[in-house]
């Protein structure tokens, strides 16, 4: 699990977490999933003072004869034009994890194609999952490096594995992650192309006592249509297309995640 730090002065903070593109899949530029994606970029562009995004897996659709992708629905295109298009993105990016498409690759042939895409369009290679520190709302004078920021939240990232045929199951493949990691105020994943959000509310020891903390749990969705792809085929829901947009806020007294789908 790799660590990326991320800071920002404004009052609050915005991550995107993007992930199963499947660039390649004739589903993906028929149905809209292109134009949405472009749409989320360019907002991420606009607001790169106080916006970051992250990749969740399946940039590519790694489709062959021996996968549960049909390859004569896909175009080998994908290698050069999805690392192409993102170089423009690239600075947008804090860090991107590999999904199980390009893990067929990698366990095939022992060669990362993320790695190559990473390198391609500059924006840092993470491996399977990662832990993002955000430190959001600089305050005006500290007497210390580690206390600049008033908020400080937690936010660990994987594609996930496991079905995700309904709401309840791509929740569940997420939550998973708190065994792996615990304490983070989003745990966020990929994998099961549904765009869902739920939280829970824990209780946290304090060096005052016990504080209550909302964990979000987050499904980040995907750009695949639905006519004529796999998931029509396969009897799997439609599902919105796009990606979360999560909100931290940076205000002194107000420790609080907002997640919109």
């Amino acid at each position: 699990m790799q660590y990326v730090e991320v800071k920002i002065s404004a009052d609050k903070a915005y991550c995107l977490p993007i992930g199963d593109i499947h660039w390649g899949d004739k589903a993906f530029k028929k149905s809209g999933g292109f134009e949405k994606l472009k749409k989320n970029l360019e907002w991420l562009e606009e607001h790169q003072d106080h916006a970051f995004g992250v990749l969740m897996g399946d940039i590519y659709n790694v489709a062959g004869r021996d996968t549960k992708t049909n390859p004569f629905d896909s175009s080998s295109d994908e290698y050069d034009e999805a690392a192409e298009f993102f170089k423009a993105y690239g600075h947008l990016f804090k860090g991107a994890i590999a999904g199980n498409h390009e893990q067929r690759i990698r366990n095939a042939y022992g060669l990362d194609p993320l790695k190559q895409f990473c390198a391609i369009a500059k924006i840092p290679y993470l491996g399977t999952s990662a832990l993002i520190r955000i430190q959001v709302g600089a305050r005006p004078a500290a007497p210390s490096a580690a206390s600049w920021f008033w908020q400080n939240y937690y936010m660990a990232i994987h594609h996930t594995t496991g079905g995700g045929g309904t709401l309840g199951n791509a929740l569940n493949a997420v939550a998973k992650l708190e065994n792996v990691i615990v304490g983070c105020d989003v745990y966020a994943g990929g994998h099961n192309h549904q765009l869902v959000s739920g939280t829970r509310l824990k209780f946290v020891p304090t060096p005052g006592g016990i504080a209550r903390r909302k964990i979000h749990y987050v499904s980040c969705g995907a750009y695949l249509g639905y006519e004529d792809s796999y998931a029509e085929e396969k009897m799997f829901p439609p599902g919105k297309l796009g990606s979360p947009r999560i909100r931290f806020s940076g205000l002194r007294d107000k420790h609080d995640v907002h997640v919109s789908l």
